[in-house]
């Protein structure tokens, strides 16, 4: 089972130019922007499988595969490698024994020789690993301030009177390219 553990609290987004997109010059409302700001990069995220504000995320396993994949790239350190030996103690594998390989898509760690014997349980292994940004990238930002602008722009459910459109080419095509693919 994997699951984010951990998100680092500051935007990864200068606050001022978001500001300055939505023309908005008082304070009185910087929570609730920054607020709809983190669902905007937790939307993003979701639509392209990638993680873009600095998280940790964990993963437990019940054996050691051929290879182990770290998805939601960027992945920026791999934490630490837990298991249960044959005798259900916990041991934690020296990371000089073993090797990645980082792409676009995702991460693939390997050990050197073989994957040791785990005890038999469901939780039998535990990665840990960083991925993110400190910083957007332009296009993501940019994303991020057409969700907010649209979201900020229209803070109900429901909206009578007028024409909704969607926000069609800016979004889709700005996250096209950032879409990580489903892979075996």
């Amino acid at each position: 089972m994997r699951q984010r553990i951990e998100t680092i609290a500051a935007l990864p987004l200068d606050f001022n130019c978001l500001k300055e997109h939505l023309n908005i010059e008082h304070d009185f409302d910087d929570r609730r922007i920054a607020a709809t700001a983190w669902a905007a990069i937790g939307h993003i995220e979701d639509e392209t499988n990638r993680t873009f504000a600095p998280a940790t995320y964990t993963e437990t396993l019940a054996g050691f595969p051929c290879k182990i994949t770290l998805d939601y790239p960027p992945v920026t350190t791999l934490e630490s490698i837990t298991y249960y030996d044959s005798d259900n103690e916990l041991v934690t594998i020296d990371t000089d024994d073993l090797y990645q390989v980082h792409g676009t898509q995702k991460s693939d760690v390997y050990h050197k020789t073989a994957w040791p014997a785990t005890f038999n349980r469901p939780d039998a292994v535990t990665i840990t690993w960083n991925a993110g940004e400190t910083r957007l990238p332009a296009q993501i930002e940019q994303a991020v301030k057409l969700l907010v602008a649209a979201w900020n722009e229209n803070r109900e459910a429901e909206i009578t009177g007028t024409i909704a459109t969607q926000m069609g080419l800016g979004l889709d095509r700005v996250l096209l390219k950032w879409r990580v693919r489903p892979y075996a």
